[in-house]
């Protein structure tokens, strides 16, 4: 059944919608979906219409309030009236344009009420779908600008922890049993390796077999996100109380920087929840996940990370295989269908496309080349150069860039980005390394790495940082 989807503030007459074979369906009473969110990224199920429709009312409509707007490519749209409670909108298509698609939406205010409607036009019968957009352009390289600067600075410094049993857990290593260092995060052995694919396993299997369960799939998201933010927003305050003294205890082991951060996250999951996810709210979200797990979780060699992201890339490329193939799905819309979580990285078109109103990236998309590039990078200061870590950075700007290439080219079926990036990012790292002599001790890493090895490096580095905080309330408060 074809249904136009509207917002009704009142409904007191009907509004019904005659398309020219004579079909009428009742449109004013349907309000399954309501346009009135574009910050929200999750996409409307609109009706989908190829030819001139005649909208009409019990009551009259005020001409003066009747509006048409459209958002897409090669048309033109606009509003006649027949009668005082009947209007039509006629659609003119350019000839010279191959994407003549886009969504329209007409208002009108008839016995004192405001009507409002959206549907999907297109000219022709072959539905078009958008696998482009300039906004993924935006998107993409925002996001791999602060993946950048954020795989640069994976120091923890806000946890300090008495080790006992617990090492191989740790990345750093401890002299002996007993000392209290400053934690730096999870060695990401082949154990947490299988752990990770099991729990994507567990997602996919969630999102293509398992019906949205809303609650409680955004309550456990939102604490999930809740528990990374608050550690990524500690650190950042952390960072600062070297000049601003916030690790001063107030109780226990609660510092002032613990109660700001927690402070900081209630508002955002508030704002978030209330204010209907909008999509820089999920941004806000994905970012200090990433951040966060950057700290979190650390490769000692590029073996094991090569590993990794060979597995990503097959779990990756099945599922979209069996979404694009088998469900004959957009994967873009698919997913911010069923999880648009703020696990998500969106930013909103310039132009819609069918059942799409944002692109998007997942952090996990994210996650784990700047992983590569934080381990790259302590390699490079342990040696006082910066070589590799360029180095990966433009082989996940080209991959990048290949994969939008890609998708601009291919519309009939969609890749994801982990299969053009992590080779990219990878493969030049090891063909440099080759040719240095390097490669070996890379790809092992055998090398001491005095960041995550030194107990006391990070408490060296706190020191110098509060003398130089120190230097600056003299200086400049």
């Amino acid at each position: 059944m074809l249904l136009l989807l509207g917002n009704i503030l009142v409904a007191q007459s009907q509004v019904y919608i005659t398309f020219p074979n004579t079909s009428i369906f009742t449109i004013s009473g349907n309000s399954s979906y309501q346009f009135d969110h574009p910050e929200c990224c999750t996409p409307p199920s609109l009706a989908w219409i190829n030819e001139n429709i005649t909208i009409s009312t019990d009551n009259d409509i005020d001409e003066s309030s009747l509006h048409v707007s459209s958002n897409g490519y090669g048309f033109q749209a606009y509003a006649d009236f027949y009668s005082p409670s009947q209007f039509y909108i006629n659609v003119e298509c350019d000839q010279d344009s191959s994407l003549n698609s886009g969504m329209i939406t007409f208002s009108f205010v008839s016995a004192k009420q405001k009507y409002k409607f959206s549907y999907w036009f297109q000219c022709g019968a072959r539905k078009i779908v958008f696998t482009f957009d300039w906004s993924m352009i935006l998107l993409i390289f925002s996001s791999c600008f602060l993946l950048i600067i954020m795989g640069r600075f994976t120091r923890i410094l806000s946890l300090k922890i008495t080790v006992q049993s617990f090492e191989f857990m740790m990345a750093a290593q401890p002299e002996k049993k007993g000392m209290v260092l400053y934690y730096q995060g999870f060695k990401v052995s082949y154990w947490y390796m299988i752990l990770y694919l099991f729990g994507l396993f567990l997602y996919y299997v969630f999102l293509l077999f398992i019906k949205n369960s809303g609650v409680l799939d955004m309550t456990v998201s939102l604490i999930v996100c809740s528990l990374f933010g608050f550690l990524f927003v500690d650190e950042f305050l952390c960072w600062l109380s070297a000049t601003f003294k916030l690790k001063y205890k107030l109780f226990w082991i609660i510092r002032v920087c613990d109660i700001l951060s927690l402070s900081i996250i209630i508002t955002l999951v508030v704002l978030y929840t209330v204010l209907n996810k909008q999509w820089y709210f999920s941004c806000i979200f994905a970012f200090l996940m990433m951040g966060a797990s950057l700290k979190l979780f650390k490769f000692t060699s590029l073996r094991s990370a090569s590993f990794l992201l060979v597995l990503c890339i097959i779990f990756d490329l099945l599922f979209y295989l069996f979404i694009n193939l088998e469900r004959y799905q957009s994967f873009n819309a698919y997913i911010l269908i069923v999880a648009n979580y703020p696990f998500l990285v969106e930013f909103p078109l310039f132009q819609y496309s069918y059942l799409r109103t944002c692109c998007w990236l997942s952090i996990l998309d994210l996650i784990l080349p700047g992983m590569v590039i934080a381990y790259l990078n302590r390699f490079d200061r342990n040696r006082n150069s910066n070589v590799y870590t360029m180095i990966s950075i433009l082989g996940l700007f080209f991959g990048t860039l290949t994969w939008i290439l890609v998708q601009a080219a291919v519309t009939n079926i969609q890749f994801p980005q982990s299969i053009f990036v992590f080779p990219y990012l990878v493969g030049g790292v090891l063909i440099w390394a080759q040719k240095q002599g390097d490669l070996n001790v890379l790809w092992e890493g055998t090398f001491y790495d005095k960041f995550l090895y030194d107990p006391f490096y990070e408490e060296k580095f706190i020191q110098e940082n509060e003398l130089k905080g120190e230097l600056f309330k003299e200086l400049f408060i």
